[in-house]
């Protein structure tokens, strides 16, 4: 977890910024969530149910800078060309091998991402 917090800078996230994980449950949903909130980042979790209309109005409304998508969600987010998006699989484990394990976090308050 503690490593994602860190790899939140290099896809240019600060502490007050969104960002949206759509996946149906797995081991890194819990990981992105708790490590995201960690460096104080907002996270809005879509239901990988709805449909890319349903994720659209949504993602319009909280504006993320940063996707985390399951593969089989993809879909829902292709038609969103300003929107990073990091699958998981191969672009994650990616992204936590890059992060800086001795990075210092900000302070954020506990409540600070809710």
């Amino acid at each position: 977890m503690r490593g994602l917090a860190q790899a939140a800078s290099g896809l240019g996230l600060v502490a007050g910024d969104r960002a949206v994980i759509i996946a149906p449950n797995c081991a890194e949903y819990l990981e992105v969530v708790t490590g995201l909130a960690e460096a104080g980042v907002v996270v809005a979790t879509l239901n990988p149910r709805m449909t890319a209309a349903e994720c659209t109005a949504i993602l319009d409304d909280c504006a993320p800078k940063v996707a985390i998508v399951h593969p089989s969600c993809r879909a829902l987010v292709a038609d969103l060309p300003t929107l990073t998006v990091v699958e998981l699989g191969a672009d994650y484990e990616a992204l936590l091998a890059r992060a800086n394990g001795t990075a210092a976090l900000p302070p954020v308050p506990e409540w600070a991402s809710f």
